[in-house]
């Protein structure tokens, strides 16, 4: 008994590290319901400037970490100022399987879990019902064992959610199943944590990572220098954000103070989290900071800010960083030099209209927004079935960067930026993607010392 109490008095202060709520509280309305059928309890908190008849809002449904830690009111606390900022309105129900005392790992669909997830969508109906959200636009997200409940609730029911973005949260895999997979594969996943988060919440986030971008999803992967296991909403808020087309009425603070490990490739990272355990992580390399290129010890980790989506049965060609001078430079209008071993397609008459397919090709940029300088990899994800033979153009502000399926760039002076991909397939098929950049200005940290 004597030895419980010194371990549990051990335990409770580095539960309660990540408790505080440090985010500014919001100038909306929070309101503490029960839902009607089942009487399942929950937090709602409606944004400054909400309006019953005006445009509908994005919801982002928010799973909390372990009672008394964490609570479905903290999460709304935690929220408040981003869904000001973007015009959310935000959902926190109240969880039985997130309870000091359950399993950790959660290593089944457990009772409690299925109670929660039956309690989930009965709120999620009701709010759909009373508040002016969009269900088009939801935003499934978590903090800490609130993780094993967003990776769950979003593979059981892949149409309640348009995407997914946790943080610092846990997951497995054996609470997923691969049959629902192709019902969302298409939708963004992030996975958001910190260099000095618990042990085990670091490695089931890059097993996260891994699990959704070996089954084909556009995985966004960030590790966030110097922080523990504290909230950070505003990167999943910001995510969110470009997801939904949500425009920020105020600056997003937060993401100033956050500084993201340089990337990785997937397969620098692939394999090595698979055969690693929570308590021996060892991944090659040295991590740098935007600010220092200093090398950390080997055992803390490593992740890639983004792993695009790679199908399971092959990888994706040409995964390797380039350089300015292996540029091959282009003329306007011409054909973009070939990267594969693959004959040149028959050049086609000029048609009336240009035969342009959106929306067949995508592009992931780790980060899309950041402090300056901006220091980001870009990848295109093309569709297996034309994959071979693909041309590229890569252009920022009508200046061509690169021909290659993947590279960096760095962005020193603050604004918005598009990055604009042009594909040419060996059918001779043109297909466009374009993706935004924000380069956000530095804030003095002596002056906003006060909103860390």
């Amino acid at each position: 008994m004597t030895r419980l109490r010194w371990m549990t008095l051990a335990i409770l202060p580095a539960l309660g590290i990540g408790c505080t709520v440090g985010q500014p509280a919001g100038d909306g309305r929070t309101l503490k319901l029960r839902e009607e059928s089942i009487g399942a309890a929950y937090r709602l908190y409606l944004p400054h400037g909400y309006r019953p008849g005006g445009p509908p809002h994005p919801l982002v449904v928010t799973f909390h970490g372990m009672k008394p830690f964490d609570t479905a009111g903290a999460q709304i606390r935690e929220w408040q100022d981003e869904a000001d900022r973007y015009g959310y309105v935000v959902l926190a129900p109240s969880l039985s399987v997130s309870s000091f005392g359950h399993e950790l790992p959660l290593s089944s669909v457990s009772g409690s879990l299925q109670a929660d997830e039956q309690a989930t969508l009965a709120v999620m109906d009701e709010v759909f019902r009373t508040t002016n959200v969009d269900p088009g636009a939801v935003l499934v997200t978590s903090w800490s064992y609130g993780g094993y409940v967003a990776h769950y609730m979003f593979n059981r029911h892949p149409d309640r959610f348009s995407c997914l973005a946790v943080k610092q949260s846990n997951f497995n895999a054996d609470l997923l199943i691969d049959a629902s997979v192709p019902a969302y594969a298409h939708k963004p996943i992030a996975i958001f944590y910190t260099e000095n988060d618990f042990r085990r919440n670091r490695f089931e986030s890059q097993q996260a990572a891994q699990w959704y971008a070996r089954r084909g999803f556009d995985v966004t992967l960030a590790r966030f220098v110097g922080r523990g296991h504290e909230r950070t909403p505003g990167p999943a808020a910001a995510f969110f954000a470009r997801t939904c087309g949500a425009a920020a009425k105020s600056p997003p603070w937060e993401l100033a103070f956050l500084q993201v490990v340089d990337p990785l490739t997937v397969n620098d990272l692939d394999g090595k989290v698979r055969s690693s355990a929570p308590g021996g992580l060892h991944i090659n390399g040295s991590d740098r900071t935007a600010q220092s290129a200093a090398a950390q010890p080997p055992s803390s980790g490593h992740v890639a800010p983004r792993l695009t989506g790679v199908p399971p049965t092959s990888s994706a060609p040409g995964a390797t960083r380039e350089s300015s001078d292996a540029r091959t430079r282009m003329t306007p209008g011409a054909v973009p030099v070939r990267t594969q071993n693959a004959p040149a397609p028959e050049p086609a008459p000029a048609p009336t209209e240009p035969r342009t397919e959106r929306e067949v090709v995508s592009i992931s940029v780790t980060p899309a927004i950041a402090v300056a300088p901006l220091k980001a990899t870009f990848r295109a994800f093309v569709p297996q079935a034309f994959r071979q033979g693909c041309a590229y153009r890569w252009t920022l502000a009508d200046r061509e960067i690169s021909q290659q399926v993947s590279g960096s760039l760095t962005l020193n002076v603050p604004g918005e930026y598009v990055l604009r991909l042009i594909v040419v397939d060996a059918a001779g098929r043109r297909h466009e993607a374009v993706r935004p950049l924000t380069v956000l200005e530095r804030l003095d940290e002596r002056k906003e010392g006060g909103r860390r």
